[in-house]
């Protein structure tokens, strides 16, 4: 090394650059060749001392600001050495350029160095001295995930001052957070109890996302600020399932069980599935045998039986002792299930509280057995009743229907209007299924007129779809269309969606587009639509249009959803899907 790289390498070290970083900038000024600067600096070394250039470089240890210091050496050189930029200029510019480009990658390099040192501090738990690290960095990180670690470990440990040193450092070197670094500003202080500084973040965020609705509403929630808590829930843009249960929690916790029953309610209305921690919640409000019926039977109304099931499990466990309606809300949710023996469990609670001979209760029960393919204990059930409505004789029927039993349910159908017990819509829904199932063409036809001009029952859509159904799968699609130009209302789903399968059957393509198409419009996020007009297409051989079809699902983003089934061992529901390889 000459004498004045020497000297080079002593100023540097002056302004305490690590040694490893010098020789890399050494070898950068030897190779750009620019021994202008180098005498310079040692000009400067002469002229003013090593006293008094470590009093102008009153710099800390931190190698961050190297380019600072540069910068400053290269205008001292400009005002000693004017005649050797003027007789080269441009040449002198241009390796200036080069040497900051040079610089600029070592800073780079050193901050990434940096931020590992602060990661690896936060994992050992040293977050103080990952914070002195931090703060060293008098020009900021461009990364925002060095904030984002300390934050998360502030909140870990709940370190309220700590946390506080970041967000300074932040404002201090004019740090923009974005929404990543802004939610967990909000989570370390909501969580700290901080909850005045953590709405000052949330107010002061340009943009939000569902994550910093729930935080701050969480944070409010856990400091007793309920009724801020509830102000900004009315107000998110989009609620999810954390939305809900931190409300729900909210009130229960506060001592506002109505209130979270009621918003339990608008969850389920809103098509949002509750999970365990919304059973907790709401387990905490009930303050009423009541309200856990209330709760169990919205469950089973809405299809979520295993939810009704679980709830009515921890019901028993708390000593709640149900009534007949709670029995009946049960009993229907083991039939969505088909949970056989559970329902079996079920029954036996009934018999030991004595509610077997409600009305209510003994349907429900044959409703149960039917649906679960147990006809034979069905048909006893409804055998030894002592009164029967239409609901008792609808449950049967459809029962049998369902299990592919049609000569039963139509007999049984015949012994109703012998009874003089007069059928309804419900009814009817049975009678047309069981035609159906094993193709009673002829008979439907029948039971359909005869249910205005005998009955004095309207048919709805959903009788109609049963209808294009029975028509579709015997190959009359004459028949099919006639019924659908001339339904006395405007065909829906369930009446489209028979007719598609319909034509898948029969590979009658046109009427198959034809209902395909008024589906795509009514629900078009529905893939089984997509799947079946593809299907439609394949069976005929047109795969242009086949490809025409899987690139409509693309573009509007519509996925096929993978088909489950589940059984029932050892009184749990066990649930399989298959993926489609």
């Amino acid at each position: 090394m000459s004498r004045n790289l020497r000297k080079l390498f002593l100023l540097l070290r002056l302004v305490h650059l690590q040694p490893q970083r010098l020789l890399v900038l050494v070898y950068v000024l030897v190779y750009v060749q620019w021994k202008s600067i180098v005498n310079g600096w040692m000009i400067a070394m002469n002229n003013h001392g090593k006293s008094s250039l470590l009093k102008t470089f009153h710099i800390s240890n931190n190698i961050h600001s190297v380019w600072n210091k540069m910068e400053f050496l290269f205008r001292l050189h400009q005002l000693i050495s004017t005649d050797i930029f003027n007789k080269n200029k441009n040449q002198q510019i241009s390796k200036e350029k080069r040497l900051k480009h040079a610089v600029d990658d070592l800073c780079e390099d050193a901050e990434a160095e940096l931020q590992e040192t602060i990661y690896s501090l936060c994992e050992e738990g040293q977050l103080e001295e990952a914070v002195e690290y931090l703060c060293k960095n008098d020009t900021g990180f461009s990364d925002s995930h060095v904030y984002g670690r300390l934050l998360q470990a502030c909140i870990d440990v709940k370190e309220l001052a700590v946390g506080k040193t970041v967000h300074a450092h932040m404002v201090e070197t004019g740090f923009k957070a974005g929404i990543f670094v802004a939610n967990r500003l909000i989570d370390m202080y909501a969580k700290c109890g901080c909850v005045v500084n953590a709405r000052q973040v949330f107010d002061e965020m340009p943009g939000r996302n569902v994550f910093s609705w729930n935080t701050m509403i969480a944070g409010y929630v856990n400091y007793g600020g309920i009724e801020e808590a509830r102000k900004l829930f009315d107000k998110i843009p989009q609620r999810n399932l954390i939305s809900w249960n931190s409300m729900i929690a909210g009130f229960s916790q506060n001592g506002y069980g109505e209130e979270a029953m009621k918003l339990f309610c608008q969850m389920q209305g809103a098509d949002m599935k509750p999970d365990r921690i919304s059973f907790v919640g709401v387990l905490n409000a009930c303050a009423s045998v009541a309200a856990l019926e209330l709760v169990i039977a919205g469950y089973a109304q809405r299809g979520y039986g295993e939810e009704a099931l679980k709830l009515f499990w921890r019901f028993l466990s708390e000593d709640v002792k149900p009534n007949q309606f709670t029995f009946v809300s049960v009993l229907s949710a083991c039939a969505c299930l088909a949970a056989l023996a559970c329902g079996r469990q079920v029954h036996g609670h009934i018999l030991r509280t004595g509610f077997q001979f409600s009305i209510f209760v003994e349907n429900a029960l044959v409703d149960m057995y039917a649906k679960s393919g147990n006809t034979v204990n069905a048909q006893k059930l409804f055998d030894k009743m002592h009164e029967r409505d239409v609901v008792s004789w609808n449950a049967m029927i459809s029962g049998y229907a369902q299990n592919g039993c049609a000569n039963e349910a139509l007999q049984l159908f015949e012994k109703m209007l012998e009874s003089g017990m007069k059928p309804n819509e419900v009814t009817f829904m049975g009678i047309l299924s069981a035609c159906s199932h094993v193709g009673l063409v002829e008979e439907g036809r029948q039971y359909f007129r005869s249910m205005s001009q005998q009955h004095s029952v309207t048919p709805r859509p959903s009788h109609y779809a049963i209808m294009i159904d029975i028509l579709g799968r015997a190959g009359y699609m004459d028949e099919v269309e006639y019924f659908i130009d001339n339904a006395p209302f405007e065909p829906d789903i369930s009446m489209w969606g028979a007719l598609l399968g319909a034509c898948r059957i029969h590979c009658n393509v046109e009427l198959g587009k034809r209902a395909a198409e008024c589906l795509f419009e009514l629900e078009p996020h529905n893939a089984a639509r997509y799947v079946s007009l593809s299907n439609l297409y394949a069976t005929m051989g047109m795969w242009d249009r086949v490809a025409e079809v899987r690139k409509l699902m693309k573009d509007k983003g519509v996925r096929k959803v993978l088909g489950c089934s589940w059984i029932e061992v050892r009184n749990r529901m066990h649930v399989f899907s298959c993926i489609d390889g």
